[in-house]
């Protein structure tokens, strides 16, 4: 299981590759989704 920090690394990378904002229930939606791994 990914650590919290290796999670948020992920979704700080899914953002900067996302060229449009993601809102926070996407950001949310992966946490989630990352926590369940």
């Amino acid at each position: 299981m990914p650590s919290l920090a290796e999670a948020a690394a992920d979704v700080k990378r899914l953002m900067d590759n996302n060229p449009k904002p993601m809102s926070v229930a996407e950001i949310e939606a992966v946490y989630l989704k990352l926590l369940d791994m």
